[in-house]
Formats: C-alpha cells, sequence, structure tokens
C-alpha cells in the first residue's frame, strides 16, 4: 500500500503517509461500510398547480477494524515543496503469510464461514495424504 503526506512539520508528513498506508491496506483486508440513504418526496397542489418538492441525502461511512503486524516499509521518500511543506512518499508491504494470517484470523471468527473454512482445510490435508499415497 502506498501514501502520501504532506505537512510543515517533517515527522507529521511521514506520520501522515504511514498511517494513510497502513489505513490502505488493513481496508484490503476487511472494511465495513454502513450507509444511512434519507429520500424524501412530497406533492401538493394549489390552484391547479403541482408542487412538487424533493429531498435526497446519503452518508456512507467506512468502518475499518484490522489488526496489522509484519508490516515492512519498503519505500520512504521526502522531498520538500515550493510552498516549504515536507512531502513523504512511503510504501508498506505485508508479506503473503502474514496477509494469510490476518485473513485465517477474521474467517476463524466467523460462524458461518469457520464450518466451511475448516472443510476446506480438513479436504485439503486429505488430498495431501491421498497424494502421498498415490505415490508409493
Amino acid at each position: 500500500a502506498s501514501a502520501t503526506g504532506e505537512s510543515m512539520d517533517q515527522m507529521m508528513s511521514e506520520k501522515k503517509a504511514v498511517t494513510e498506508a497502513r489505513s490502505k491496506m488493513a481496508a484490503q483486508i476487511e472494511t465495513l461500510v454502513k450507509t444511512v440513504t434519507d429520500n424524501y418526496g412530497k406533492s401538493g397542489e394549489m390552484n391547479g398547480k403541482e408542487e412538487l418538492m424533493k429531498r435526497y441525502e446519503t452518508l456512507t461511512r467506512e468502518v475499518v477494524n484490522q489488526k496489522l503486524s509484519g508490516t515492512i516499509e519498503i519505500c520512504n521518500k521526502q522531498t520538500k515543496t515550493k510552498t516549504g511543506n515536507y512531502k513523504t512518499y512511503v510504501t508498506l508491504e505485508l508479506g503473503g503469510p502474514d496477509v494469510l494470517s490476518a485473513l485465517n484470523s477474521k474467517l476463524s471468527n466467523d460462524e458461518m464461514l469457520k464450518i466451511d473454512y475448516n472443510y476446506e482445510k480438513f479436504k485439503k490435508t486429505f488430498e495431501e495424504e491421498m497424494n502421498k499415497m498415490d505415490s508409493k
């Protein structure tokens, strides 16, 4: 996950970039999206004329709650803008086993998915054992 951060303060610029990159990475693993929409309409008639009133509002919120362990910073470059601010470019990486561990943790906590997940693990182990027997 890559991100940029800009600030008059050098450390704040870096903190913004790192926080945004972590947020992006966590959101790629799991994001809960909540949306509330109000759609209101009113029609009235007076003296042969119709008056139509409409109102549409929507609010969407993304909630990310993901523990990230094992992130590696693979790029961190700072520059200064024409206005004198610091701009930091950061790229973070989460290795395959770490991503799998995070997903494994989420899947294991979901009771509906847990049964399917355990079955797939069992099936994989079973197939591995059957292949061992076939190769003998």
